[in-house]
């Protein structure tokens, strides 16, 4: 017999769910804090991204014009893909993004300098790789146009074989942006699981 005065087990479930329904709470603000943050993030690379893609065009002119005709579209491969994936622990939606073998042989340092950015790396211009990373100017580096591109190769060379250092830093800005685009789809799945979760224990703890 339980002496009288003392913790009772509906004070106990009670507090249990206040527990639960505290971790849910915090997990959401958690994934929108984390989610605001890769947006901000995802915006600056965009812009840095299409800035660089400005100063390209200036620097290539009409030289480096490309036809429907050297796109050869049939035979496109993607260079990036995303696949999604369901977690067998709780059941969520997970999106991994894939890269092709060819731009899986870039060069260590940039994947480096890659993750570096996602996560907020020290330096002046983080959006972006540093214009000092690649040799030359964009009027050293402009250059006729090439006879056709390669379907699986790098798409930087549609453009001649020598491109401006702009259009590589663009195009380094958009991959880097797919890669943050990746996270914030799975940081809205969290946060959509965590207010699921958090609505369910309210609506348990409010039944008579």
């Amino acid at each position: 017999m339980a002496e009288a005065g003392g913790p009772s087990a509906g004070d106990d479930d009670e507090t249990c769910l206040e527990e639960a329904l505290d971790v849910a709470l915090e997990s959401s603000v958690d994934a929108i804090e984390t989610t605001l943050q890769l947006r901000e993030h995802l915006n600056e690379l965009l812009e840095a991204g299409l800035i660089e893609l400005a100063r390209a065009r200036f620097a290539i002119g009409n030289r480096g014009a490309v036809s429907a005709l050297q796109l050869h579209l049939g035979d496109m491969k993607a260079s990036r893909t995303v696949l999604s994936q369901v977690d067998e622990r709780d059941r969520q939606p997970y999106f991994k993004l894939l890269v092709s073998a060819d731009d899986e042989a870039a060069p260590a340092n940039d994947k480096t300098d890659t993750a570096r950015r996602r996560h907020g790396g020290d330096g002046d211009d983080q959006a972006c790789p540093d214009e000092g990373s690649d040799k030359g100017s964009d009027e050293d580096e402009s250059a006729a146009t090439a006879a056709g591109p390669s379907p699986s190769g790098d798409p930087l060379k549609w453009f001649g074989v020598l491109v401006p250092a702009s259009l590589r830093r663009s195009q380094k800005c958009f991959a880097q942006a797919l890669e943050v685009l990746t996270d914030v789809a799975n940081e809205q799945v969290k946060l959509s699981s965590a207010l699921d979760r958090y609505e369910k224990l309210r609506a348990s703890g409010t039944r008579p």
